[in-house]
């Protein structure tokens, strides 16, 4: 059985197991949140101690290296966090490492210049594999077994869309921060580094995943759907 489903009925230990087994196998943003679901209500120490199961899987992958990087900016150590994502902001940028870099450097008290240049580097950068619709073209922000957009059925692929793509709305600057999945909020937009905090969709890594195999590790069956024999 997928992993929701195991959470669903308090089996979290055979939850984990699954998505071990898939994080091994290809890590992929989908798999972190379904793991954060096990304990949602953990502090963000214990996270990063839960989260070395999937952490210390394929440590040098780019999703693995930003996973741990937003683990430990949410644990407020941000020097470890900087060595976490090493030099994969200037080898391969992209919208969400050069974020994580802004909230890194805004964490260690460089000024608000610095901020701001990664910030505006984030924005021009490749924005790497979204949830895109084979049909029309849509991106969506979580797979879908029908696109809000044409309504077509499981047209959903994970890959890079085209560049003049429209991306989903909000911002999820630390996907797997304690509670929900939010960015820290900014009182005054209006001073300071928080008015330069520009309103980016959320990112993915720049890895191509198995979109099937991540489906199958993540989500339960749907009751009104016959499975294959």
């Amino acid at each position: 059985m997928a992993a929701r489903g195991y959470i669903a009925q308090g089996q979290a230990r055979h939850a984990a197991r699954v998505l071990r087994k898939a994080w091994e196998a290809q890590p992929h943003p989908d798999l972190a949140a379904a793991f954060a679901e096990i304990a949602p209500s953990e502090s963000p120490s214990e996270r990063l101690a839960r989260f070395r199961a999937l952490t210390d899987l394929r440590p040098d992958h780019p999703e693995t290296r930003m996973l741990k990087a937003e683990l430990l900016i949410a644990a407020g150590d941000f020097a470890e966090a900087r060595r976490a994502l090493g030099d994969l902001p200037e080898r391969e940028p992209t919208g969400r490492n050069l974020t994580l870099m802004a909230a890194i450097a805004r964490g260690m008290g460089e000024d608000e210049a610095a901020v701001r240049g990664w910030l505006t580097r984030a924005l021009a950068a490749p924005r790497g594999p979204q949830w895109v619709c084979d049909n029309c073209g849509r991106i969506h922000q979580d797979w879908v077994p029908v696109c809000e957009s044409c309504h077509a059925f499981d047209t959903l692929s994970w890959k890079t869309p085209p560049a003049e793509a429209k991306l989903p709305g909000g911002v999820e600057l630390l996907p797997l921060l304690v509670g929900e999945a939010r960015p820290p909020a900014a009182p005054d937009r209006g001073h300071g580094a928080a008015a330069a905090m520009p309103e980016v969709p959320p990112v993915r890594p720049d890895s191509e995943g198995p979109p099937s195999a991540v489906r199958d590790a993540i989500e339960p069956p749907r009751p009104d759907v016959e499975p294959l024999r």
